[in-house]
């Protein structure tokens, strides 16, 4: 399906060495960004099945009247 609209793309709007040249980088960068956000979710993920720290219960003082 991509390939197809790919294709003709390319009919329509041919690409010189340059545009090849950015659609290149930014292909790597693309996929640098998704293995990015896949390692995120994973600690994500980590983090949420870790138990959270009791919070610290203050004892109130009590105050004798007599």
């Amino acid at each position: 399906m991509q390939s197809k609209k790919l294709e003709e793309l390319r009919e329509v709007l041919p690409l010189d060495e340059d545009d090849k040249e950015v659609i290149s980088v930014a292909a790597e960068v693309i996929r640098v960004l998704r293995e990015d956000v896949s390692q995120l979710q994973n600690e994500i993920d980590v983090l949420k099945q870790t138990p959270a720290p009791s919070p610290v219960v203050k004892k109130k003082k009590r105050r004798w009247l007599f």
